[in-house]
């Protein structure tokens, strides 16, 4: 059985939790309220969740609903179609989405990226928000229409976006198969950089992932075979590298994560370790100086010492 089509069981339930006391505030049953045909219920199964400032996105194979976070109820839903020459018209099996916030002073009302896997591919569509009718469905404003191959592990499919203002940009693993004439086929994965409000193809660089990227302010931090490595994300030209490999004898995926708002640090597993640990790492210092100083005395500091500094 493909990981991409598991075959749903049971029904799903939706449930809103108070945040300060636990308490349950109301209970949708998802199977009801985004309802699927006998085709869709046996082909696409893929459930997911995505929240915001203007409700609770739930999508469940090309259905997308967005409810009311006091309440539950159904504000609006939709449905999303894949374009291009494979496939088109057939609803897109929706593995992930992404909350895009409107900026301060931008032009752009609230989005949804969508990662669409259909039959081992990989396509993205954009919806915006509706800003003169908040009843309204979101609306398509484009969709890839060139399908690549998705990465077999479903997790490493998922887009990242960077919410700063001026980024407008989203990165993705792809598993990319070149032909030459009269060549053998290769394949090879890559960290690819699209624009937010067109999809457009800006940057793609050849690595072998081992976590998901991370963004912020305009930098891609990204954990592959070779180590930690620091990429402007609009170009994705390098900013600064840590070689090492991580231990063969653990098998986790390793995504670096910021530690605060402003960015000023990036906390990863650390690379070249015999363990499993946890590191520090300043975005805007190169590797050979700050970056790698900081990431190697953080590691080793006493659990007492770090206590304090906590």
């Amino acid at each position: 059985m493909s990981p991409y089509f598991p075959t749903v069981l049971r029904p799903t339930l939706l449930a809103g939790l108070s945040a300060a006391e636990g308490q349950l505030l109301w209970m949708q049953n998802a199977t009801t309220a985004l309802p699927l045909t006998q085709a869709e219920a046996s082909t696409y199964a893929i459930e997911t969740i995505e929240g915001s400032k203007d409700g609770l996105l739930y999508s469940r194979a090309n259905k997308i609903l967005l409810l009311d976070w006091s309440t539950g109820e159904k504000i609006w839903g939709t449905s999303v179609a894949l374009e291009g020459s494979v496939g088109t018209g057939s609803g897109a099996n929706i593995t992930h989405l992404r909350y895009v916030p409107q900026h301060y002073l931008s032009t752009f009302p609230p989005r949804i990226l969508i990662n669409a896997n259909n039959w081992g591919f990989q396509r993205f569509a954009m919806l915006q928000f509706n800003m003169t009718n908040s009843s309204a469905p979101a609306y398509n404003t484009w969709r890839s229409k060139l399908p690549e191959n998705a990465m077999n592990n479903i997790d490493l499919t998922a887009p990242t976006i960077d919410n700063s203002p001026d980024a407008e940009m989203f990165y993705y693993w792809s598993n990319r198969t070149i032909w030459n004439y009269g060549e053998d086929p290769v394949s090879s994965r890559y960290l690819v950089g699209k624009r937010l409000t067109d999809g457009k193809e800006i940057w793609s660089t050849e690595m072998e992932p081992v976590g998901l990227p991370s963004a912020f302010n305009g930098r891609v931090f990204v954990t592959s075979s070779k180590g930690l490595d620091s990429v402007q994300g609009t170009s994705g030209a390098g900013l600064w590298s840590m070689p090492g490999k991580l231990n063969p004898a653990y098998t986790y995926e390793t995504s670096p994560t910021f530690s605060n708002k402003t960015g000023i640090m990036v906390a990863t597993r650390c690379v070249d370790g015999d363990i499993p640990s946890l590191c520090m790492y300043s975005q805007f210092d190169p590797a050979n100086d700050g970056a790698e100083r900081l990431g190697y005395i953080w590691s080793l500091l006493p659990p007492a010492l770090l206590l304090l500094l906590v």
